[in-house]
């Protein structure tokens, strides 16, 4: 019986080509689209889980208190030298590690000069701590020395191809480094995925207070209270951070949790937002489940082609058995093809995929056999919810009322296509519009509140050690053609270095403040616009500009001229008034920022390059660096890239949305086609009465487009209010704002009705065109 079965679908498939390819391009589409969401969440909720004793193994936070109600911000960027106070003094900590990211590293080999971002300096104890497996090398010794590399296994074909990678020189960031182990690739789920690991000792004067920033990992001792070991670290660390005002505590993050849990913790350009998980998760079940109602949607058209056929099975003695398994076998037969079909499309767009989704997904994880069960799941939930209507259709059927000449079949399936259809359409109005509110939305934080210019704009950082580093290359820099601007700074808006502290107003009341050190030429190299009084001069020790936001909070109506009180830097004079700016986290209200002059804790160069000559402008600075601090490895970012790391989230949700609505759109439109095809089929006989009778065209167009246009109106009427109530949780999320106005329903609800309208048109004016004879010859 399978056999006769399958050959009847394979024949009847065939033979309907329209229809098959149509459901079977929807089946591509939406399996293509919630295999890679589930494979995404499959592997973003199972990140760091390759590390052994995971459950025992933890980040540290630090966490600084600022004066106000609530008022703190938690870091994973933690001083290095903390090490030297806990380390000896908690023996519950078996194992612990410094970890110190490279923002972008220029790696040379021989005359080929690159940038890679996937480098890192580490102390050799995370080589045990992540138990990393070495193909070449001792893992006790590759990372003891100074001046050593080790390679991934990917990297070292790369880079050496046949040869063998032991003791060779690779240059980076003007550091020459010698290759001390070959490791295995690192998994794409665990956030310290580095195709090259430094020795930290490289580094001079690691033991120097403060001299050093990083993340520091530790393993604890099995059965250990986490809570208990953050009380002993805390404790040891008491006096040793004086020199802030509220000096900070720590917290232990196991480190399992570091990828989904951290977008409240500054420095964690890992961590992605769980609530789009969660988004996306809907977003895909959303997705199979309109992929299903499109085939059934299109089953019905295809049943009502094919009543009488079932009902003469059934008089001729079929039973129920073998008259449901036909439309099963056709729906398996489309849905393994789709899936094999989706399974190619996915592995040959994975480049593409992972820059949509801002993930690092290999060939490996993909074609694993936990993931293909994955695509397993979502096959089979497609399977069942696709073929349950056509199976209850046929065991319905009346073989009576289905040879006769009543006009049953023009009505079978109808009261659920137009939910189906609705359903389908509501849904891409909804992304539609969520597009549209969600680009307005980062338009307006990226551009109107900034409150400077990031392009062009490269960030160094100077040894901490060594305070005079940072103004002597600045001078050397300026002097350089492609520089036009250059500041020294304690940091920038968005990679931090600011520092926090207190103000007292007169009555006693406290406010939390950020404060930037910098020199004179702060604000014009950021492109800051001055809105009151002057920018800092050099003489000005004793003044400072402020924000909008401290204006506010202070409650200045002429904020020129008043005293900062007792707080950071002292008792100072306000002098100029700059625009808002960003710090940091874009989800927040403005802090209160003062920036002051000073040469404390000023280790960070901001440079504004020209547009032209960007790679001319980069060698020219690796050779002033070199000259000036040639024990220091070049350590660079540019200001866009740390923007880029803030909006992360948020720019990888406006990217699906963009490609989750055109697909809800390709999904509804190919349900739509088959509906009209379906609809002109069976009033064939009707459309040439009406021509003969004198109908138009456009008449007769207009006679078969109507009830879908009716339905594409409902469904902007229902989509409407629940992508309103949508983005409007999503923007509470956001201290400032855009209010969603009345044109984003209208631009999103005249799209779809275009794309309707375009959609049925065609195939009702070619309905309408038809030669009457050909469908009244019989009559």
């Amino acid at each position: 019986m399978i056999t006769h079965t399958f050959k009847i679908a394979i024949r009847h498939l065939w033979r309907n080509k329209t229809f098959s390819l149509i459901n079977l391009s929807g089946l591509v589409v939406g399996l293509v689209s919630s295999f890679c969401i589930a494979t995404y969440l499959y592997h973003e909720s199972t990140y760091d889980s390759v590390h052994p004793d995971g459950a025992n193994t933890f980040r540290m936070v630090s966490s600084n208190e600022w004066i106000g109600e609530n008022d703190k911000t938690l870091s994973a960027s933690t001083f290095l030298p903390v090490t030297q106070f806990i380390e000896s003094n908690i023996p519950e900590i078996t194992e612990i590690a410094r970890v110190k990211p490279v923002g972008t590293a220029v790696l040379r080999m021989g005359t080929e000069v690159f940038t890679k971002s996937a480098f890192m300096w580490a102390d050799a104890s995370l080589l045990q701590l992540l138990d990393i497996q070495f193909l070449q090398g001792d893992p006790n010794q590759a990372l003891s020395a100074p001046n050593a590399v080790i390679i991934t296994q990917k990297e070292a074909n790369r880079l050496f191809n046949t040869e063998d990678p032991m003791g060779q020189v690779i240059t980076i960031n003007d550091q020459d480094l010698t290759v001390t182990g070959v490791i295995a690739n690192m998994p794409s789920n665990t956030h310290l995925k580095k195709d090259l690991i430094g020795s930290l000792n490289t580094f001079k004067n690691l033991d120097n207070p403060w001299s050093h920033q990083g993340y520091i990992y530790l393993r604890l001792a099995a059965q250990t209270d986490p809570a208990q070991v953050t009380k002993k670290i805390n404790a040891a660390m008491a006096g040793n951070v004086s020199w802030l005002s509220e000096p900070p505590t720590y917290q232990l993050q196991p480190i399992r949790d570091i990828h989904l849990h951290s977008t409240h913790i500054q420095a964690s350009p890992e961590a992605v937002d769980i609530k789009y998980l969660y988004i996306f998760g809907i977003i895909g079940a959303i997705l199979v489940f309109s992929t299903s109602f499109n085939y059934i949607s299109l089953s019905i058209s295809d049943y009502a082609a094919r009543v009488k056929d079932f009902g003469m099975k059934k008089i001729l003695g079929s039973d129920k058995r073998q008259l449901i398994f036909q439309p099963l076998m056709e729906c398996l037969l489309l849905c393994s093809v789709a899936a094999f079909s989706a399974v190619l499309i996915t592995l040959s767009a994975l480049p593409v995929i992972n820059g949509l989704l801002g993930s690092s997904i290999d060939r490996e994880f993909l074609l694993s056999l936990p993931n293909l069960a994955v695509l397993l799941i979502v096959l089979l939930l497609l399977l069942t919810v696709s073929a349950i209507y056509p199976v209850v259709l046929v065991i319905r059927s009346r073989p009576i009322a289905t040879l006769s000449k009543a006009p049953v079949v023009s009505h079978v399936g109808f009261p659920i296509r137009k939910p189906l259809m609705v359903f389908q359409f509501a849904i891409a109005i909804a992304l539609v519009l969520s597009v549209i509110v969600i680009q307005q939305q980062m338009d307006y934080l990226s551009s109107e509140r900034l409150g400077f210019t990031k392009e062009q704009v490269l960030v160094l950082r100077t040894p901490r050690f060594n305070k005079l580093n940072a103004p002597l290359m600045k001078q050397r820099l300026l002097q350089l053609a492609g520089v036009t601007h250059a500041s020294v700074s304690t940091g920038t808006p968005f990679g931090g270095g600011f520092i926090n502290g207190s103000k007292e107003e007169k009555d006693g009341v406290s406010y939390s403040l950020s404060e930037f050190i910098a020199d004179p030429d702060f604000v014009q190299t950021l492109d800051m616009e001055l809105l009151a009084g002057r920018n800092l001069l050099p003489t000005d020790s004793n003044r400072v500009v402020v924000n909008e936001a401290l204006v506010r909070t202070m409650g200045w109506d002429e904020p020129i001229g008043q005293r900062t009180g007792q707080g950071l830097g002292g008792d100072k004079e306000v002098v100029g008034v700059v625009r808002d700016f960003q710090l940091n986290n874009i989800r927040t209200a403005i802090h209160p920022t003062i920036i002051s002059l000073g040469d404390e804790y000023v280790y960070t160069i901001i440079v504004r390059l020209q547009t032209k000559n960007l790679a001319q402008n980069l060698a020219s600075i690796g050779a002033v660096w070199k000259e000036t601090a040639p024990e220091h490895p070049l350590e660079y970012e540019f200001l866009d890239e740390q923007f880029e790391e803030l909006f992360k989230s948020e720019t990888q949700f406006q990217q699906l949305s963009k490609v989750f609505s055109f697909i809800a759109i390709l999904i509804a439109c190919l349900g739509l086609y088959g509906a009209i095809v379906h609809a002109a089929q069976q009033r064939v006989k009707e459309i040439g009465i009406r021509k003969v009778l004198g109908a138009s065209v456009s008449g007769i167009a207009a006679l078969l487009s109507k009830d879908f246009v009716r339905l594409v109106l409902i469904a902007i009427v229902i989509a409407s209010p629940i992508a309103w109530w949508a983005m409007n949780t999503w923007l509470e999320d956001f201290a400032y704002r855009i209010a969603i106005e009345w044109w984003m329903f209208a631009a999103a609800g005249l799209a779809a009705m275009v794309i309707a309208l375009a959609t049925v048109s065609w195939q009702a004016i070619r309905a309408a065109v038809a030669n009457p004879v050909e469908s009244l010859r019989d009559e």
